[in-house]
């Protein structure tokens, strides 16, 4: 068999194999089905665990100034945005409310993802 032919028949069975297993060099990231938002969703994925750490961290340093001053009330130390300097102040402010809107900003994004497959869902009853 000449190499022509070889080729010819690699090129074949490029086309019989299943989607996203070719690696050559013509392959798009948007080739496979939900590539962009496969990726929308890890970037949700990510904020929502930095949420989780931010909250967490709140929680034992409520937790620790609540050891140290045990007249002190739950919610405004959790709360707490004020500090000694501008520093602290602007750190306690991010801990407080990073939680809050990375975990908007989160739900935004999946709600993101998500909006291809609901249109192509509506498009197909029609």
């Amino acid at each position: 068999m000449s190499e022509s032919a070889d080729a010819d028949r690699s090129q074949d069975h490029r086309a019989d194999a299943p989607a996203g297993t070719h690696r050559g060099p013509d392959r798009r990231a948007d080739a496979r089905p939900g590539g962009p938002d496969r990726s929308l969703r890890l970037i949700a994925l990510v904020l929502v665990g930095l949420a989780v750490v931010g909250v967490v961290y709140n929680l034992v340093t409520t937790l620790r100034t609540l050891d140290r001053y045990p007249g002190a009330r739950f919610w405004e130390v959790l709360l707490a945005t004020s500090g000694d300097d501008a520093l602290s102040t602007v750190w306690f402010t991010a801990i407080v409310w990073a939680p809050a809107v990375l975990s908007a900003l989160a739900a935004a994004l999946l709600l993101l993802s998500f909006l291809p497959a609901l249109r192509g869902r509506g498009a197909a009853r029609r």
